[in-house]
């Protein structure tokens, strides 16, 4: 079952015989707790209703009050900051990473949320160095996962063969860190299985939790990238997270996935219905818009232009009277620039003041 629902396109024959590249009696047990998984399903049950209340109330098409845009993105801060504090210990710093608060290879996160207790003034310089070494070996471990990926997927034929290379090495990560919502013989979540949380992870939450995110990027780009032509499967990626369960989802989008996709929408199909969908749910996710973001939507933008006054051509004049290119849309962009430009300034300006 997927925690949201995708408005976007989805390509014509989707792929569902794709095999998974697990061996179904594969049983992973978790170390989430149950106090944990309950924590956890509060958490995503706010983000889902979040999200259906977005759909009902949606923006309204003509925004131009920068002040409302700036209390957006300082609204935006906060619902950040109230769903990292809900998190437990055990999984904040990679939600942290996930959610664009931490950099992967910062130990402390720009969040005020931390998991750590103040150190004591003689113990901090011994303690700092084994968090140096100890971050200094996750990124050796992220550098060699991402490079043995990496060799996978160029050893791929087809963009078939990368889906099963992404179903044995990346999605199958959820169920190795424990975090996979267990099913029933009917495939409904079980929720018996959820509260026992008797099972054992075989991957470290705080080490593989952030490896998980950039391997999503790197079979995105590849599906896009590596073939002559665009892979549909590429659209098939952000459905297969959710379908996993939120925590998933959580732990493995992140701004520069969602940046990834978006301009695959609008540079492969020009569909500036399923970018502008990305956009807002980037938001309703609680991630950071960025710079790349800023200069998508600002290419978009100049691209509309350059249709509406027929600037590229016949083709453009054609193409500027089609619905997708009216001015609903030109407004619906400048809306989605300024707020952009302000949750950039505000994420800035806060980085300055520290």
């Amino acid at each position: 079952m997927i925690p949201f629902e995708w408005e976007g396109p989805v390509p014509d024959e989707p792929v569902d015989d794709i095999p998974s590249g697990q061996d179904e009696d594969t049983t992973i047990k978790s170390t989430i707790t149950p106090s944990e998984r309950h924590v956890f399903r509060k958490i995503f049950d706010d983000l889902s209703r979040r999200g259906s209340l977005a759909k009902r109330a949606p923006p309204p098409e003509f925004f131009d009050d920068d002040a409302a845009a700036e209390a957006e993105a300082s609204s935006q801060e906060s619902t950040r900051e109230a769903i990292l504090s809900r998190f437990p210990p055990s999984l904040r710093r990679a939600a942290e990473v996930a959610m664009g608060m931490r950099d992967e290879q910062q130990d402390h996160p720009t969040s005020r949320f931390r998991s750590r207790s103040p150190l004591k003034r003689d113990e901090a310089p011994e303690l700092d160095e084994a968090a140096q070494e100890l971050e200094s070996m996750r990124q050796q471990i992220h550098l060699f996962q991402s490079a043995h990926l990496q060799k996978l997927i160029d050893e791929c034929v087809t963009d078939a063969e990368v889906w099963v290379v992404l179903e044995r090495e990346v999605f199958s990560m959820v169920e190795k860190l424990g975090i996979a919502q267990p099913q029933s013989r009917d495939g409904e979540v079980d929720t018996e299985a959820q509260e026992t949380g008797e099972t054992v992870a075989t991957l470290n939450m705080d080490t593989h939790g952030p490896i998980y995110s950039s391997h999503l990027l790197l079979g995105l780009k590849a599906l896009d990238n590596n073939f002559a032509q665009s892979s549909p499967l590429a659209l098939n990626v952000l459905p297969r997270v959710k379908e996993l369960g939120l925590a998933s989802y959580v732990l493995g989008v992140s701004t520069p996935f969602y940046n990834q996709l978006a301009s695959i929408f609008w540079h492969r199909y020009g569909d500036t219905m399923a970018v502008s969908a990305v956009l807002d749910e980037m938001q309703h996710a609680g991630l950071y818009y960025d710079r790349q973001t800023q200069e998508l939507v600002d290419a978009i933008e100049a691209d509309l232009e350059s249709f509406r006054d027929g600037k590229l051509g016949v083709f453009s004049n054609i193409v500027g009277t089609d619905s997708g290119y009216n001015l609903k849309v030109k407004v619906t962009f400048a809306r989605h620039a300024r707020r952009i430009r302000h949750s950039i300034r505000f994420r800035e300006g806060k980085r300055q003041r520290k």
